[in-house]
């Protein structure tokens, strides 16, 4: 029977994009399709679980009720509407379980590498590691390179230190685990994806025509400048803001966090940067203008260079000592942990790529090429798999990276140009809200592989937007339109390229909820005294907690909200609450004690957690002072003749309880 016809859908927040995926794996089952047949992939497990719950509640729905078959049959086009029809499909489906191809791209990929093992020049057992354990596996590898034989580090060690030095300098950090773990969590991804040396921190491959900052002069003219701003006409707030901005700048050396006294400066300084570079430029400070002379144009201009040229610099040789520490770890991770059959979900794509995810780290660099066989086996795995799945789907595919592509592009190809009309190819997202450029993602792919497509054949691939919101009313979506669909202001804003892109996917979008109420509006405000002032103001004039209501303000950050908090508590008198205030749980001195003692019992070697635990009343667990009592669930003892600090019985004990009783009765206990 033939199918629907491949199809890529724009789907705005909101407007039913889960919706119109699980309409169309009903609808592929209602022309036939086997469960199994069916890819559906998605990039969280949160998603993939609320797509299968979608699917078989569709099913569900109308293999009880006439009116909901009824209803599913005409979107969906099957050709029968009883619910007998449904629910033949869902016992189908919920047969179909184990085999069932809905996942997250991870997942997917996983599964490949452990149906074609000895085809990916894997030999013998090897796992995935999930987050945790590959956790363990970072620290295990840390310890590795910092275990000493001696008193003093060898060589390799003292290098690892020195390139950490050079990778973080400028950053404090007491624990230099947790730095590391940070560093590792950051950085290792991109290693792999680029790990040859001579692309980091080369500034002629950044700038290939030079850059102006670079070579801007050995020192700042502090002084020319402090002489001008000695003797010209200029308020004393003025003077003193030139003074405290020199000042600053002679205690600061480049990869230091400049000072707010400086930064103020050189933000006024780059926005009149082509006057000071003629020699007429005026500056505003405080709301007052003030003219500089040609020779105070001059000194500025050769210390923001200074300045500028000194960041990039630092950042240039950071980046260096970034691929120093990485290439190093890297050396004794693959060795100790991919050698050994332990992979991680991006090792896995990279193997399926014909990347280096199992090569040494010496040979990183390598691309599929340099093994002639790898595109043979390649293909016979894409050949399998081919004859096992004839439709495929993609969800928020405006995240999707190239790399991922590549991994599915011939399969997608084979179904995509097969003209029985019983492969599709579906695939949905919204590139407005493409938020893992930092994974790679690419939204770019989105437009390009429909084009590519179609290129060879007009209407190959349909093209449907969905840009009805049932998330929000109509004053929020009027505001959101207002902003993002004005290409004119985006243009002044924005470099070209990015506007036209932005513009040719932009609609307007409607709200689907057209009787609920509501306003919006956009403020502007100069500084943060000045946003929370206005906040104040709305909150004056609406009155909310007098008419019973509450409100949300939200801020980007906790530390924000609790001044924001404070500034309505202080100058409004208002009964206002930070979220980043409440420690839920854990203000009070009882649940802390609970916590340190489950953080012992985890980690016998955290002794905080363990002297914690002694000063409290909960000390008895630990010295083996309580002794059972009539309660249903076998209680947490110790033996009275243990010693004052077991660490092991503690441990096997505690959890042994949170394991067969669950947290709440442990704790009531």
């Amino acid at each position: 029977m033939t199918g629907p016809r491949h199809e890529m859908i724009l789907a705005s927040a909101g407007s039913g994009k889960t919706f119109a995926l699980t309409d169309r794996f009903v609808q592929l089952l209602a022309i036939g399709a086997r469960p199994e047949q069916i890819v559906a992939l998605t990039f969280t497990r949160k998603a993939a679980g609320e797509f299968f719950d979608g699917i078989l509640n569709k099913l569900a729905s109308a293999a009880s009720d006439p009116a909901n078959a009824r209803e599913l049959a005409i979107r969906t086009g099957a050709s029968r509407s009883e619910p007998a029809a449904f629910l033949s499909l869902l016992r189908e489906v919920i047969d179909a379980m184990p085999r069932l191809s809905l996942s997250t791209l991870d997942a997917f990929f996983a599964r490949i590498v452990r149906s074609f093992p000895l085809e990916l020049g894997l030999a013998g057992d090897f796992e995935i590691l999930q987050e945790h354990a590959a956790l363990l596996e970072r620290r295990r590898v840390l310890q590795r390179i910092f275990k000493s034989t001696g008193n003093e580090p060898d060589e390799s060690q003292r290098n690892f230190i020195e390139a950490f030095k050079r990778a973080t300098f400028g950053l404090e950090e007491k624990r230099l685990a947790a730095r590391l773990d940070s560093f590792l969590n950051d950085y290792h991804e991109v290693y792999l994806s680029a790990p040859d040396g001579a692309l980091w921190g080369d500034p002629k491959r950044i700038w290939p025509d030079g850059c102006s900052w670079l070579g801007g002069g050995q020192g700042a003219p502090g002084g020319a400048l402090r002489d001008w701003a000695t003797t010209a006409p200029i308020a004393e707030k003025q003077q003193r803001r030139w003074f405290a901005f020199l000042d600053a700048l002679e205690l600061w050396a480049p990869g230091a966090t400049p000072p707010r006294e400086m930064t103020y400066v050189i933000e006024k300084a780059l926005a009149a940067w082509d006057s000071l570079a003629r020699g007429n430029a005026v500056l505003e400070f405080d709301r007052k203008k003030q003219e500089l002379s040609r020779s105070a144009c001059s000194a500025l201009r050769a210390i923001v260079l200074h300045v500028v040229g000194g960041e990039i610099q630092r950042r240039l040789e950071t980046t260096r000592g970034i691929h120093a520490v990485l290439d190093g770890y890297e050396r004794v991770y693959q060795d100790a942990v991919r050698r050994a059959g332990r992979l991680t979900f991006a090792d896995v794509q990279r193997l399926l790529q014909g990347g280096p995810a199992l090569c040494a780290a010496a040979d990183a660099a390598r691309t599929r090429n340099s093994d002639p066989l790898f595109e043979e086996r390649r293909l016979l795995i894409d050949w399998r798999l081919d004859g096992q799945f004839d439709h495929w789907l993609l969800d928020e595919f405006q995240d999707t990276s190239a790399g991922q592509w590549s991994v599915l592009q011939n399969l997608v190809d084979e179904v995509v140009q097969d003209d029985s009309g019983r492969r599709t190819f579906f695939y949905v997202g919204d590139v407005k809200q493409a938020i893992y450029a930092w994974r790679e993602g690419d939204s770019r792919l989105f437009r390009e592989i429909f084009n590519h497509y179609n290129s060879a054949l007009t209407g190959r691939i349909a093209e449907r937007r969905l840009d009805s919101s049932r998330r929000s009313g109509p004053a929020i979506l009027a505001m959101v339109n207002r902003v993002f669909g004005d290409s004119q202001a985006l243009a002044a804003l924005f470099p070209r390229q990015a506007v036209q892109r932005w513009s040719g996917e932009w609609r307007n979008h409607e709200s689907a909820v057209a009787s609920q109420t509501g306003q919006s509006a956009w403020i502007f405000a100069e500084d943060e005294e000045a946003r929370f002032d206005a906040a104040l103001r709305i909150l004056r004039e609406t009155n909310p907690l007098e008419r019973g209501l509450t409100v949300a303000v939200l801020t980007q950050k906790n530390d924000t909200a609790a001044r924001l908090a404070d500034h309505l508590r202080r100058s409004g008198g208002l009964r206002a609450v930070a979220e980043s205030d409440q420690h839920v749980c854990t203000d009070n001195t009882l649940t802390a004690a609970l916590l340190a003692l489950f953080q012992a019992a985890a980690h016998p070697g955290d002794t905080l957690a363990r002297e914690h635990v002694l000063m409290t009343p909960l000390r008895a667990l630990i010295e083996g002072r309580i002794s059972r009592n009539s309660v249903d669930r076998p209680p947490i003892t110790t033996p009275a003749s243990r010693p004052a600090w077991s660490a092991d019985a503690l441990t096997r004990e505690l959890l042994q309880s949170i394991h067969s009783n669950g947290f709440e009765a442990t704790v009531e206990h």
